[in-house]
């Protein structure tokens, strides 16, 4: 009983995370997404914590949706699967992720509650402040015109 007093103690006086670090960068981003199922808002602060690149590729993916949508206008955020994120194995919040800074650049590896599972999240600092860096796909090529169908020889 004095144990986990201790435990939730410790854990109550724990500084919240800060995108000063990769890691705390990585943690405020998970949480936003774990949040984003009850909180809208929460996708907004996701946003604001991935990388330039990923940050455009989202808001032109917002411009061709909001072409395609009659007049319904999608914030770039809007374009992040709200209450669909998951991660891929189960984590613990504490004493599973480690940082590996390379100058501008960062890892964060995640290792599951198994032991075997892991994953390693790229990290980008940009204005002094730690970025996810998310790999947006290029969006799906428009399908081709029809061609015309080839003129038929005429028979000898």
């Amino acid at each position: 009983m004095v144990c986990a007093a201790v435990v939730i103690a410790l854990a109550a006086c724990a500084p919240a995370p800060s995108d000063e670090t990769p890691l705390g960068a990585l943690r405020m981003f998970l949480r936003a997404m774990e949040r984003s199922s009850d909180d809208a808002r929460a996708l907004e602060e996701a946003y604001a914590l991935l990388d330039t690149e990923a940050r455009a590729a989202l808001t032109l993916r917002a411009r061709d949706a909001s072409a395609l949508a009659n007049g319904r206008e999608f914030a770039p955020w809007e374009m992040l699967a709200q209450g669909r994120y998951r991660v891929r194995f189960p984590y613990a919040e504490f004493g599973s992720m480690r940082e590996a800074i390379d100058g501008e650049r960062a890892t964060v590896t995640v290792v599951g509650t198994d032991e075997r599972s892991r994953a390693e999240v790229p990290l980008v600092r940009e204005d002094g402040h730690w970025r996810v860096v998310l790999r947006v796909p290029p969006p799906p090529a428009p399908p081709a015109a029809p061609s015309e169908p080839p003129i038929a020889a005429p028979p000898p």
